[in-house]
């Protein structure tokens, strides 16, 4: 016959060990294993020009990785031309005697701008599609641009009423662009449209002195505000671009009386300030379905400007993300990345850097980089100081606990 002996703790020790504070103990430790998630980057591009050593700007880009924008071309008065980006070739849309920009880009490889014709002086939006160049025309007046398209096709912009006047936003669809008129001012522009066709841009309200983002839906536009302030700060605002999900990004002037312009997130009737990277302005330029939201932003003052990448809640820095890729401007490559314009739904961004040839700097190069947030890391040393520091603690605390027990009549 077997006999069983059974240890009996003193009622401290059963507390210490019990399942809750070792939980307690447990989860404190894995919290200090988990580091924050940081943003990173990979296969940074030069997209180049269509003139050796000249300029450019990648201003949207589809799903495929396509890209538009403009460039310079070479003559002897350099100009700027549309461009499209794929495969590695940089395609030239314009023509001869006209300058131009693309401005947007759908699924289908539609491209919408503005072309500029040296001889008339006057600016319309287009389309171009499928190697053909269609003038959308205008409201009335001698100007327009085109700056975004849906996968309908649906395209928006702006455009002169009457010559020399004010523009006012518009919508262009089955062959008819429409005025989409103004919050009560005179004056108003379109900048983006989701595949649901809403579209947002800003308009002056009724005093003519201070301009609002809206959104335009089902023939209604809709104020959607400001960050307040200040006699100085909150006055005006601008939309820049709209998700699946109905969500705007763009900027607004700050609620600190100074008038500068923060970059901002308007979803479900409320305004979010996103912040800077440290200086006084930022402005956000887009963002795709998933929310992750681009733009650019001042690090110090005025002095300097990187493009940023926003995601739940956190404004990072695509130059401190990118830091291996960038060049130290000896060897060729990005020195900096100042502007983002544009991200699609692979979280593939466009925009504007520094890059320096081997010879010379160019400020203003089209660029496009892939970016991921990378998950917490796991760091064991932490976590075995954060699970023994919690264990103190809470043994500390149950001794405590135990003793005032005890001590109850």
């Amino acid at each position: 016959m077997f006999m069983t002996t059974r240890l009996i703790f003193p009622a401290s020790i059963r507390f210490i060990f019990s399942g809750g504070v070792w939980l307690r103990a447990m989860l404190l430790g894995t919290a200090a294993v988990l580091r924050a998630q940081s943003l990173t980057g990979h296969d940074l591009a030069d997209l180049g020009s269509l003139a050796s050593g000249g300029s450019s700007a990648a201003t949207d880009i589809d799903d495929a990785g396509r890209v538009v924008g403009f460039s310079q071309v070479s003559g002897p008065s350099p100009l700027n031309h549309a461009f499209f980006y794929a495969s590695g070739t940089m395609t030239d849309l314009g023509s001869p005697g006209f300058v131009s920009t693309a401005a947007g880009l759908n699924n289908s490889g539609q491209v919408v701008g503005r072309v500029f014709s040296l001889t008339t002086s006057q600016g319309h939006a287009f389309l171009h599609d499928r190697g053909t160049l269609t003038d959308l025309g205008t409201l009335g007046g001698a100007n327009s641009f085109a700056a975004g398209i849906n996968a309908s096709g649906q395209i928006v912009g702006a455009s002169e009423v009457t010559t020399g006047g004010p523009d006012n936003a518009f919508l262009y669809a089955g062959g008819r662009m429409t005025n989409l008129g103004t919050l009560g001012g005179n004056y108003s522009q379109a900048y983006g449209i989701n595949d649901a066709g809403q579209v947002v841009g800003f308009s002056n309200i009724t005093n003519n002195i201070r301009r609002h983002a809206f959104l335009w839906e089902n023939g209604t536009m809709t104020d959607l505000g400001t960050l307040g302030g200040t006699a100085l700060g909150g006055r005006h605002s601008q939309a820049r671009g709209i998700n699946a999900s109905g969500q705007v990004v763009g900027f607004s002037q700050d609620v600190g009386g100074m008038g500068y312009h923060h970059a901002c997130l308007f979803s479900g009737g409320t305004i979010t300030d996103l912040g800077t990277l440290g200086g006084d302005e930022s402005e956000a330029n887009a963002l795709n379905d998933a929310g992750l939201i681009v733009g650019a932003s001042d690090l110090n003052g005025h002095t300097v400007r990187h493009a940023f990448v926003h995601w739940q809640g956190a404004m990072y820095d695509l130059n401190t993300a990118l830091a291996p890729l960038l060049s130290n401007g000896i060897t060729p490559g990005f020195t900096s990345l100042t502007t983002a314009l544009a991200v699609n739904a692979d979280w593939q961004v466009v925009g504007i850097g520094d890059y320096f040839d081997g010879t010379a700097h160019h400020p203003q190069r089209a660029f496009r980089v892939s970016v991921a947030m990378a998950p917490p890391a796991r760091d064991w040393t932490r976590y075995v100081t954060g699970t023994i520091t919690a264990l103190v603690v809470a043994i500390i605390a149950s001794l405590l606990v135990v003793g005032a027990r005890r001590r109850r009549p």
